[in-house]
């Protein structure tokens, strides 16, 4: 998947439970874990489930991890920092009933 970035050599969707069209993605590459919200939306008509990719927001993990190391001093804030791009890509999903 491209848009995982040309570095990604392994990915895991986890779809969270109250959003069933936004997943959580862990991407594995080289040098470390790279973290992701994607937002889909299902293409109807096909043999296999079809997905395409509407919106990706990449969570900065070391500024996350900064931040929790803080809050444990004290700190009651947590500075998020998202980096959005509009993108579509199809995904496909098969699933063994």
């Amino acid at each position: 998947m491209i848009k995982l970035g040309p570095d990604a050599r392994g990915s895991l969707f986890i779809q969270l439970t109250n959003f069933l069209n936004h997943y959580l993605v862990v991407v594995v590459t080289d040098e470390r874990f790279k973290y992701a919200l994607i937002t889909t939306k299902a293409i109807e008509g096909h043999m296999f489930a079809m997905m395409v990719l509407e919106d990706i927001a990449w969570l900065d993990f070391d500024r996350l991890h900064h931040a929790r190391t803080l809050g444990s001093e004290g700190s009651k804030t947590l500075p998020v920092t998202l980096k959005q791009a509009a993108v579509k890509y199809k995904l496909e999903r098969s699933y063994s009933g």
